[in-house]
């Protein structure tokens, strides 16, 4: 006797997985995300051209959320402040927002630390293959000798490690990435934010690709990996970055993975910190601080409580008038642009400019007032 309830089952759970469909802001990126990518609202210019230390091979990326202005601050307290001793340069990655308040923060943080990079495209989770995307046609164009090493906002960086390990092989000339390998099948769970339905991809595994907690790039390759990923033949361009970046678009460019001293999700101490470039997924906030301590034997660093004051009038002012938050304009024939700000963003400069006019009217009654007091004295002399 056959088991048809048995039967339905099977043939729902295909149906599901071949035909399930995507919410809306999950999808496989097009050619006009793709161009959009070579945007800038806020840039990092002379990042590179003002390290001239022994360890200017390097570049580190960190790629974070606007949101997350508590943790950048941890990680400038902590394994950062070696990169700046070192004199290694990096830049945080973020993408746009569309909170006007958090706009302000994150232009107020740059004057402070004039270290993030900013994309035109929407920062969120399904855009991470965008933001990658951003920043290695930002370091095509203005780093282009640099080892690029991105990385999460929980992760550590051993910078020494870094550094050193970038002098063992930096003249090398074969077309590889080193980071830490991973096999896993694709995910066909419709619940996880992994899921992608076979209509997307037919195999149950993917490529070997890197784990996203951090991979490095050598500049000889950079080019050949940016230029696979935006070709149209490199298919699918799937939003889950690690997958597309460092599997799909390595497999179809010929650069071999090697897997290295990155590692993730371990118990951390000072002997995992030392053999490898990466720790991945330590943690945020105050868990990441204390793991420092932990790995460095370090007192765990003051993080000062950052202002909520109004922008100063002054750092207003800086930014040109016409409406690029940049105060340069630089142009390139590798298509890395500014991308004007939107009208909302011009108010900025509307609310310096008539606040100055207030200013002025101001100072013009108290001084009409103080000549008014001055000359009454005089005439009753």
């Amino acid at each position: 006797m056959i088991n048809y309830d048995f039967f339905v089952i099977i043939v729902l759970i295909y149906v599901q997985e071949v035909y399930m469909v995507l919410p809306n802001y999950v999808h496989l990126h097009t050619i006009e995300e793709i161009e959009e990518t070579k945007c800038i609202l806020l840039d990092k210019l002379n990042v590179c051209e003002d390290s001239q230390s022994a360890n200017d091979s390097l570049l580190i990326a960190i790629k974070t959320a606007p949101i997350n202005r508590d943790q950048r601050d941890i990680l400038r307290k902590t394994w950062l402040a070696e990169a700046i001793e070192h004199q290694v340069p990096y830049i945080f990655v973020l993408g746009s927002t569309t909170d006007e308040k958090l706009l302000d923060e994150l232009l107020i943080e740059n004057i402070l630390h004039n270290d993030l990079l900013i994309g035109k495209l929407v920062d969120n989770y399904y855009n991470l293959t965008l933001k990658g995307l951003f920043l290695l046609a930002w370091t095509k164009t203005y780093c282009s000798t640099k080892w690029l090493l991105y990385v999460d906002d929980d992760g550590i960086v051993n910078v020494q490690k870094a550094i050193d390990f970038v002098a063992s092989v930096k003249n090398g000339s074969d077309r590889v990435l080193y980071c830490q390998i991973i096999r896993f099948p694709v995910d066909r769970n419709p619940e996880s934010k992994w899921f992608v339905s076979k209509s997307i991809w037919k195999s149950d595994n993917y490529p070997d690709y890197c784990s996203g907690n951090g991979y490095l790039i050598p500049p000889n390759v950079l080019p050949l990996l940016y230029e696979t990923l935006i070709n149209n033949d490199t298919q699918p361009k799937l939003w889950i970055e690690d997958v597309f970046i460092t599997g799909i678009a390595t497999k179809a460019a010929g650069i071999k993975l090697i897997d290295s001293p990155f590692a993730c999700c371990h118990p951390v101490g000072r002997q995992l910190f030392k053999k490898n470039i990466v720790l991945g997924q330590i943690g945020k906030g105050l868990q990441l601080l204390k793991k420092w301590k932990k790995m460095r034997k370090k007192s765990t660093p003051r993080i000062n409580v950052r202002s909520k004051d109004i922008m100063p009038m002054s750092k207003i002012t800086r930014f040109n008038m016409k409406r690029y938050l940049m105060t340069t304009k630089t142009y390139t024939d590798k298509k890395l642009y500014k991308f004007t700000i939107n009208e909302q963003y011009s108010s900025l400069i509307n609310y310096s400019f008539y606040l100055q006019i207030i200013l002025l009217i101001a100072g013009v009654i108290l001084l009409y007032e103080r000549f008014s007091i001055i000359l009454s004295a005089f005439v009753l002399l």
